[in-house]
């Protein structure tokens, strides 16, 4: 399906409570900022929502009182999606398979490029998605 309508280009982000709750808030914000027919919506929803769900679980942010952002970067060809928390409990890796621990691999299957940064601040995951090809970012 051809898109026919644009994202807004920029930067935008959001903050939100550390809690399991928000994660359909989560993904309910980054589908509100991207139209219908947008490429790859659902991809950069669900994996919104999996960083998200690893922030929680794996960070300061799933504690009481904690807290995550999640940052659009929206070009004309690429979407950045960065979840930022307050800092590392453990550091997340693919598991083998059993009921936990998809996450990841989930993410890497449909990012185009998936890293991550640890500051003092705390850690900030971002994946890349290609949207279009051609033209200036």
């Amino acid at each position: 399906m051809k898109c026919t309508a644009a994202a807004p280009s920029g930067s935008i982000e959001r903050p939100f409570a550390g809690l399991p709750t928000m994660m359909g808030e989560v993904r309910a914000w980054v589908l509100g900022l991207l139209p219908q027919d947008y490429p790859r919506r659902l991809d950069v929803a669900l994996v919104a929502t999996e960083l998200a769900t690893n922030t929680l679980i794996h960070s300061r942010s799933g504690r009481p009182d904690g807290e995550f952002t999640v940052r659009l970067v929206l070009t004309s060809t690429t979407v950045e999606l960065a979840v930022v928390d307050q800092g590392p409990l453990t550091v997340p890796a693919p598991r083998a398979a059993d009921e936990s621990g998809r996450g990841l691999r989930i993410v890497r299957e449909l990012a185009d490029d998936v890293r991550w940064e640890i500051t003092a601040e705390g850690r900030t995951t971002w994946a890349r998605f290609v949207v279009a090809s051609g033209g200036a970012s």
